[in-house]
């Protein structure tokens, strides 16, 4: 017994020596500040990020109910609830990694931008020019008289209907 515990000390210290002498300094990102689709950061990259996460885990998940499912219909080979048991924990994590995918496509398939959160940048307005003759603030410039409207029914008369709508 005092031999055994002896090799696994021998080990184990043997072990802790070639980590502590190997040591490297490891750079792992953290999700909220990782970039999204597109380079984003901010919010938009941390539900990027999270449900990219999320999908993961799912996945994870329902890989391993469908083990689970499998393991429980294999052990209940003459039990007939248990068989049932079984395929109810498969049939449920197949239909919920489908919704999960439909989800995804749904979205890619109406708008494939809805899934980026890239935040849309507005370009500035052009500046009125203050050069020139006149105040900084001018009036519109009136429509040209041509005699016909679409606000007064297609003739210069007045209202009523008009063939032109």
């Amino acid at each position: 017994m005092k031999k055994r515990i002896g090799i696994i000390f021998v080990t184990f210290s043997g072990m802790f020596s070639i980590l502590v002498a190997h040591a490297v300094t490891i750079s792992v990102g953290i999700p909220v500040t990782q970039s999204g689709a597109g380079g984003t950061t901010g919010p938009g990259a941390t539900i990027y990020n999270f449900y990219w996460f999320a999908l993961f885990i799912s996945g994870v998940l329902a890989f391993g109910a469908i083990v689970w499912g499998g393991i429980k219909y294999a052990l209940a080979a003459g039990n007939p609830s248990g068989q049932s048991e079984g395929k109810q924990w498969i049939q449920g994590a197949l239909i919920g990694m489908l919704l999960l995918a439909g989800a995804s496509i749904v979205l890619k398939t109406i708008n494939p931008n809805i899934v980026s959160l890239n935040i849309p940048q507005l370009s500035p307005l052009p500046q009125p020019s203050t050069s020139g003759t006149g105040s900084a603030t001018q009036a519109p410039a009136a429509p040209a008289a041509s005699g016909t409207s679409p606000f007064n029914g297609g003739s210069s008369g007045g209202g009523g209907a008009s063939s032109a709508w």
